[in-house]
């Protein structure tokens, strides 16, 4: 990473709350100690919170960069059946990519981040190099671009969210991946994760009639899943063949 890059995400982060009750600490600790053992596995850095307004972005509907816990995210990978080197998994708000690294440790045919913030998308590519060697899909690709003029391609099948947007930016990618269905149908599945008091989820749910809904599952205290599907899934028990 370069030297003045360092510096505008050092500007950028955002400091963690303090822990105060004992269990509170426990847990931080526990944490911490996750995320550092997995960053140097992988030889990646990505365990930082940032505000990305200090990278030019203001528009209230672009979240700030948070990354996916590494223990959630096996949780989150035990609902899908991924169909070897068949599934192509997306991760928009992709960040430093870490989610992108940890879906190719998994039987992927391909792997796609979709990232706006230039300087995180420069971290990522250098994150997928370092940790190249211990993936299990190797054809994977990351895209520097507003997530509203991302033309979802016709082989992606799962699609992977952590809150990156707001209702208007949301509603215009999935609108996005309903045309791709359309255009080639196929079963698509969306894991969509968030903070359990924020969403703009169930307002898409309620707006558009081909996103369902088909499971809704707590992570832990802080963290929550739910599982669409767009459009009707094709086996009669609703479960489909991606989901375990």
């Amino acid at each position: 990473m370069k030297k003045s890059l360092e510096e505008v995400i050092k500007r950028a982060t955002v400091e963690p709350p303090k822990m105060t009750g004992f269990r509170d600490r426990i847990r931080h600790i526990v944490y911490r100690f996750s995320e550092r053992f997995h960053e140097r596995r992988f030889g990646i850095a990505t365990a930082v919170d940032i505000s990305i307004d200090q990278f030019g972005v203001t528009d209230p509907n672009c979240h700030r960069y948070n990354a996916t816990n590494y223990r959630r995210f096996k949780q989150i990978m035990k609902w899908l059946k991924i169909r070897p080197d068949q599934d192509v998994f997306v991760d928009f708000g992709s960040g430093m990519g870490r989610v992108v690294v940890l879906a190719a440790t998994y039987p992927f045919r391909k792997v796609i981040g979709v990232e706006l913030t230039a300087e995180l998308h420069e971290i990522a590519e250098e994150n997928i190099r370092n940790a190249r060697r211990r993936l299990r899909c190797k054809d994977i690709e990351l895209n520097q671009m507003d997530a509203r003029e991302y033309v979802v391609p016709p082989e992606v099948t799962v699609i992977f969210c952590w809150n990156p947007f707001g209702k208007e930016v949301l509603e215009k990618v999935f609108e996005n991946v309903w045309k791709s269905v359309q255009e080639s149908p196929r079963e698509v599945v969306l894991l969509y994760t968030y903070p359990p008091w924020i969403t703009h989820l169930d307002e898409a749910l309620g707006k558009f009639e081909w996103l369902k809904e088909r499971k809704r599952v707590a992570l832990g205290r802080h963290l929550c899943l739910t599982i669409c599907s767009f459009g009707t899934l094709r086996d009669e028990g609703g479960v489909g063949a991606l989901l375990a």
